[in-house]
């Protein structure tokens, strides 16, 4: 079994940066532990005890607890997906978007359908993550590598948010970044868009 103490992010850039109570030490072991044992329960109830003990940010009582707790739900849901557990990542991240949601949230969700070859799901949570911000110019690009390459069956068009990409401020250099180069699909998808559009003269449909 891995080693609980080097699970990634959550626990070593978010939570170190607080100063937590032996109680509240204890409750994070669980988590830990739940997340590599995949126990979506255990892992929501040590989740509201942190919240219990911790309802807000320690460094600053102001911070609306919707958001605290959405930032805590974001986070761990980031560390399942860092571990591969996306089922419990995906759990995660729709809590945490029930308490506070933003295209971040979404953007996360969808990778982490896309990992489960869940194409059509991903599709719908990048429209949700367009819906909340027009100006979500990586989810333009991302969405246009989503169908291009994965042939997604919806009545959405690739070079559309292309375009909407490149028009709300995306580079080139930029939406390269956004295609995992691990993926034949999606490498192959971004030189189908390219041809398509990148290169041809500006202005020209």
């Amino acid at each position: 079994m891995k080693d609980i103490r080097k699970i990634p992010v959550l626990f070593q850039e978010f939570f170190k940066q607080y100063n937590k109570t032996k109680k509240a030490n204890k409750v994070e072991n669980k988590m830990r532990k739940a997340i590599m044992n995949n126990n979506e329960e255990n892992l929501k109830l040590n989740i509201e005890k942190f919240l219990e003990i911790y309802p807000t940010s320690p460094r600053n009582s102001y911070y609306p607890e919707k958001k605290w707790a959405a930032n805590i739900y974001y986070n761990v849901g980031t560390t399942c997906a860092k571990e591969k557990k996306f089922d419990l990542a995906i759990s995660m991240y729709r809590i945490a978007a029930s308490y506070s949601p933003s295209p971040s949230v979404y953007n996360n969700m969808a990778t982490c359908f896309k990992r489960q070859q869940k194409y059509y799901e991903a599709y719908n949570c990048l429209k949700k993550a367009l819906k909340l911000d027009s100006n979500y110019t990586s989810g333009y690009g991302r969405m246009a590598i989503l169908i291009e390459a994965y042939d997604v069956s919806v009545n959405d068009d690739a070079i559309f948010y292309l375009k909407k990409y490149f028009s709300s401020g995306g580079k080139k250099e930029s939406l390269e970044k956004l295609v995992n180069t691990s993926i034949a699909e999606e490498k192959m998808a971004l030189e189908k868009l390219k041809e398509k559009l990148i290169d041809k003269p500006a202005g020209e449909s």
